[in-house]
This record gives C-alpha cells, structure tokens and sequence, in this order.
C-alpha cells in the first residue's frame, strides 16, 4: 500500500508502517481537509475507519487499485490533539494519526 498527499500544505510522514498527517496549528472550530491518493489497494478489502466524530472520512473509488480519500478533521477543543484514523487494506491494519495544535 502507499499513500501520496494531494493536499500540500499539511506534513505527512511514514514510519514503521504508521503513517502521521501533521495538520500543524489550526483553527479551533473550523474543518481543515486533506487528501490523499492511496494505491495498491484491494479496494473491495479497503476501509477506513475513523475512532472520534471529529474526523469525517469520504473515499472514491478510482480503479481497483486506487482510492481517492479526504480527511476533514474539527477540533472541538483547543489544544493540542493526535487521533487514530485505522486502514484495513487485504486483512492487514495500518494507523493513521492525525496530530496538530487548535488554536
């Protein structure tokens, strides 16, 4: 599986098969988006799954191989926040972490 940002001004990284998508320093109460495009997927086998009402998901199907999906995230708190969006792809689980600052 792999993951390109289609958003630009946010920060993505990958470690260890976890993935992080660094929203930085938001504004509390008004949703941010990013998205991405994510490929070598089996598409009938992929979800995504978001663990707080805080973060809204919406995929499209590209091909079988391709999935479209943004990530709206609204800090209902200011502070500073790290949520776990999880991805299901063929069986296997990978964590998304969204982090960052509301202000």
């Amino acid at each position: 599986m792999k993951i390109e940002k289609i958003t630009e001004e946010y920060t993505f990284t990958e470690s260890g098969g976890r993935f992080i998508l660094d929203f930085g320093t938001i504004p509390f109460n008004i949703p941010v988006k990013a998205k991405f495009r994510i490929s070598d997927v089996e598409s009938a086998k992929f979800r995504m799954g978001a663990t707080c009402g805080c973060t809204v998901l919406n995929a499209v199907v590209i091909d079988t191989k391709i999935v479209e999906q943004e990530i709206k995230y609204n800090a209902a708190i200011k502070n500073e926040f790290e949520k776990t969006v999880i991805i299901t792809n063929a069986g296997k689980e990978y964590e998304l972490k969204l982090k960052g600052t509301a202000f």
